[in-house]
């Protein structure tokens, strides 16, 4: 019986543990620019983990004008893209931007400096007619429509919580051989 105790004591700190992290957050972004529209899923870490409550984005699915986006690219390969998220502001993204890849092309979608604190102020640039220097104002082209939406968390599976289960229902089968013998 003291080894059921123990055995259940740690599937019950397991379980504690994988639900005590933040779950990542998804969004909703949709822009068009040029004619294109781009619309996308991102997902973000779950909680602020840059100054000014910048969200850091993990990945991006969906599709630039058809084309299917094949994903983010890291951080600084694309210009200095940092690809953080501030979705308390008007401008959601800062002069580095969020990059990714569609088609074989680079994109990023950046505040042109904070000249402008509107929809006019985020452009957007790609390794074909800037390939140089993504951030400078001049190589971008304004979004004509932009939108972003916190669709909420995202779905975490918790390995912890199903560890917990499988022992409790081994612990039963067991207690219930006990009690057969």
């Amino acid at each position: 019986m003291n080894k059921f105790a123990t055995a259940f004591a740690c599937a019950a700190l397991t379980g504690v543990t994988a639900a005590a992290g933040a779950q990542d957050i998804d969004w909703s972004l949709s822009y068009t620019v040029s004619g294109v529209t781009t619309s996308a899923q991102l997902v973000t870490l779950g909680s602020p983990d840059q100054p000014d409550s910048g969200y850091t984005v993990q990945s991006i699915t969906g599709e630039r004008g058809g084309v299917t986006i094949s994903g983010l690219l890291a951080a600084n390969v694309y210009g200095v893209n940092d690809n953080i998220l501030y979705p308390g502001s008007q401008v959601p993204f800062d002069n580095y931007g969020l990059a990714y890849g569609a088609g074989g092309v680079s994109y990023n979608i950046y505040n042109n400096s904070g000249a402008l604190v509107s929809v006019t102020g985020v452009n957007e640039c790609n390794s074909v007619t800037s390939p140089n220097n993504c951030n400078d104002v001049s190589n971008g082209t304004p979004l004509t429509s932009f939108t972003l939406t916190e669709q909420g968390p995202a779905p975490v599976p918790e390995p912890g919580m199903l560890a917990l289960m499988g022992l409790g229902l081994a612990g039963l089968v067991g207690l219930r051989g006990r009690q057969v013998r």
